[in-house]
């Protein structure tokens, strides 16, 4: 899949309306879960949909500036003003730099650095302080994705 072919497919993505309105399905996910203001989503993700395909694009072939567009266009579709920039790092340091490695770059990153691009807000990547390792997210479902990092990030500088 080039270049060319995915920002084609991006236009041909299924787009939601939860942007707009209050108690949307995304903002339904972190309820008792979160203390949140307001949630959303850009498209529907289903499995081995288009999305899929390019997010796998981004993900495992180093097309990077689809993370760029993506951040891009999350500013430019937000009804809220973004204030910080925060990126939580899921590994361990010693692991994430094998990762990196691995993968040639962190994603979150990737799309911070489209959404930077433009607010000119700085991306902040040591307020979040990874306290205990767990599992890979890539199999579970979103109750287990909860449940395997419930309790495994603090503030840094905080006692807990």
């Amino acid at each position: 899949m080039n270049s060319y072919c995915v920002f084609k497919c991006i236009n041909k993505l299924p787009s939601t309306i939860s942007n707009y309105t209050a108690n949307n399905p995304v903002e339904k996910i972190f309820w008792g879960r979160a203390s949140i203001k307001s949630a959303s989503a850009q498209y529907y993700f289903t499995k081995n949909s288009i999305l899929q395909h390019i997010l796998h694009q981004l993900k495992y072939k180093g097309k990077k500036e689809i993370g760029i567009y993506f951040g891009r266009m999350m500013v430019k579709r937000s009804v809220s003003r973004i204030v910080l920039l925060i990126l939580m790092l899921l590994y361990h340091c010693h692991y994430l730099l094998l990762k990196k490695e691995e993968e040639g770059y962190n994603q979150a990153n990737v799309l911070a650095e489209g959404i930077s691009s433009v607010t000119k807000l700085p991306i902040l990547d040591n307020c979040i302080e990874r306290i205990t390792a767990t599992e890979t997210q890539t199999q579970k479902n979103r109750i287990e994705r909860w449940q395997n990092i419930s309790g495994k990030f603090k503030l840094e500088g905080s006692k807990k």
